[in-house]
């Protein structure tokens, strides 16, 4: 497969204000994009709890309170998984240190969700395999941008980025090849790599940049008051138009543009 740059308008705020939103109707607009009716759930991808030996509850790599716990498993993209829990090995203290009480109260968690079920783990490896190296699915980046809750800060939330610029904006085109907005050789702003919102860093595709609704009225301006011919190379002129166009298409609507490199 090729390289591609795809071009996103959208409005730069709504962006920004949805990440850590919580938003439901906006995560369910996500699901609708990605939905295959064809496609089961896999129950191996359900939530991980692990219970320290000082009772300290750990939900998907992020330490919780027994509340926080609760409010955590009945997150709808858990629906149909199971759920894996260990409680680690040794002396344990505190509040889940006697025997069976901590699955006792994550019974009771359980109580009224739509969880597949409850599976305990002999080791914290056995917890993890076949989940925490697992690829993060476009739909879940996507819905943990929207909750501010990352459960895989090291993997790429990027695509996770895109479906949202899909579900809030436009796309305004694709430019295929290799690195095609430097071989434009327009000294393009998008050319250099910047987040557009808050989220993990990654050094993994896809590439992201941005322009703000002013920058777009600026690189605009700037591309109309110059010749983009190139007789060198058609299809460079040919590009250079269209991403004079897209530039234009976005200020007129005073929208920003966002960008995806893979």
């Amino acid at each position: 497969m090729g390289y591609s740059t795809t071009l996103y308008a959208v409005d730069l705020e709504k962006l920004r204000v949805a990440v850590g939103s919580n938003d439901a109707a906006l995560a369910e607009r996500v699901r609708a994009v990605g939905r295959d009716p064809s496609a089961g759930v896999d129950p191996t991808q359900g939530p991980r709890i692990k219970v320290t030996q000082d009772s300290q509850i750990i939900l998907n790599g992020k330490p919780v309170t027994l509340d926080e716990m609760r409010v955590g498993v009945r997150d709808p993209r858990w629906v149909g998984t199971n759920l894996y829990w260990y409680h680690e090995r040794g002396q344990k203290s505190g509040q889940w240190s006697e025997r069976g009480s901590f699955a006792m109260a994550l019974q009771q968690a359980l109580a009224g969700t739509r969880l597949a079920g409850m599976l305990a783990c002999n080791t914290e490896a056995e917890l993890l395999a076949g989940w925490d190296d697992d690829e993060l699915s476009e739909e879940q980046a996507a819905l943990e941008l929207i909750a501010g809750v990352f459960s895989q800060p090291n993997a790429s939330y990027g695509y996770g980025l895109e479906v949202l610029c899909r579900v809030l904006g436009n796309k305004l085109g694709v430019m295929a090849g290799k690195g095609r907005l430097a071989a434009l050789k327009l000294d393009s702003p998008l050319e250099k790599a910047r987040l557009p919102v808050t989220m993990p860093p990654s050094d993994d595709f896809p590439t992201i940049s941005y322009l703000s609704a002013d920058e777009v009225r600026s690189e605009a301006d700037r591309l109309s008051a110059i010749d983009l011919a190139f007789p060198k190379n058609a299809s460079i002129a040919r590009d250079r138009q269209e991403l004079l166009g897209y530039l234009r298409s976005a200020a007129q609507t005073r929208q920003a543009i966002v960008v995806f490199y893979y």
